[in-house]
């Protein structure tokens, strides 16, 4: 299993990434995660396979949210779901993807390319 860091900025209030591939979130020493919101007030929950951010009411206008991910396969799936209109951006270390305009509890379906895995 390779390991792959990924960031995840986002205008949304509210946001959910799950992963569909077989890969997992990584956590714990020595794995990168880090969440910059500019002000108190924004939760992240994760698990092995979801992500959940949500900002308490205008605390923040963007939160970028950088972490590990595991996954055998260069290519991650990941399916979004915005509570509140917003923007969403991806990037992997050889993709960025961006979605301007994100709508109430659309749920959408992103490919990343996170490379080619480790052997």
């Amino acid at each position: 299993m390779a390991l792959h860091t990924l960031k995840v900025t986002s205008t949304a209030r509210s946001l959910t990434l799950r992963l569909e591939s077989p890969a997992l979130w990584v956590r714990g020493p020595g794995r990168t995660l880090s969440v910059d919101s500019g002000s108190a007030g924004v939760r992240v929950d994760i698990t092995d396979k979801v992500i959940a951010i949500t900002r308490a009411g205008e605390s923040a206008d963007v939160v970028t949210l950088v972490l590990d991910v595991a996954t055998v396969e260069s290519l991650l799936m990941l399916v979004i779901t915005c509570d509140v209109d917003g923007r969403l951006m991806l990037e992997s270390m050889v993709e960025k993807i961006e979605l301007p305009g994100l709508e109430t509890d659309q749920r959408c379906v992103l490919r990343v390319r996170t490379g080619a895995p480790e052997e």
